[in-house]
């Protein structure tokens, strides 16, 4: 058991996160994620079979917290998963491994706007993504904006709740819808 509760505290075991919440808040911290990849601690994936990991809260160490005009920081915050509309890994370059099967989407969410690949399994469509089981999924090469202000930033790979997606609509590769 002590094995364990030190590999916890493990500098590999915490990512580096910004996680965009509903009403245009941001959260910015580290998430603990021993023994595992984002995605699968997002969806209570676990490696072991004993374990449940099906928590409806993410814990954010050293959590800066800027929503509805106000700034906090706390050495633990937890956020409901509900509130989540998407986080952006932001201490590393790696992304998840993923299928090979990519289409360009743009997903609407309430106050943004993401463009990227979507990826998913052969012989399946990409609409299969938003009726898994899985409330987080991946999408990479992302262009993130801001609306209406029109601030974007990019990022390599983010983690999308499909929860909080109002739209979605294929991109040829041409730039303009499919």
């Amino acid at each position: 058991m002590r094995k364990i509760l030190s590999l916890e505290n493990r500098a590999e075991n915490w990512t580096q996160v910004l996680i965009y919440l509903t009403k245009d808040g941001l959260c910015s911290g580290y998430v603990n994620c021993p023994y595992r990849h984002l995605l699968d601690f997002l969806n209570g994936v676990s490696i072991y079979k004993w374990e449940d990991n099906n928590e409806e809260y993410i814990r954010v160490r050293e959590a800066k917290i800027d929503c509805l005009k106000r700034r906090e920081t706390a050495e633990v915050a937890s956020l409901s998963k509900d509130d989540v509309l998407f986080i952006k890994p932001t201490g590393h370059d790696s992304i998840p491994l993923l299928p090979k099967q990519s289409r360009k989407v743009r997903l609407h969410l309430s106050s943004y706007l993401l463009a990227g690949q979507i990826h998913y399994q052969r012989d399946l469509h990409w609409k299969s993504v938003l009726d898994s089981v899985f409330n987080f999924f991946p999408v990479t090469e992302v262009e993130i904006s801001l609306q209406p202000s029109k601030i974007k930033q990019s990022a390599r790979y983010i983690a999308v709740n499909k929860r909080h997606i109002s739209f979605v609509e294929e991109i040829n590769i041409y730039g303009g819808m499919a």
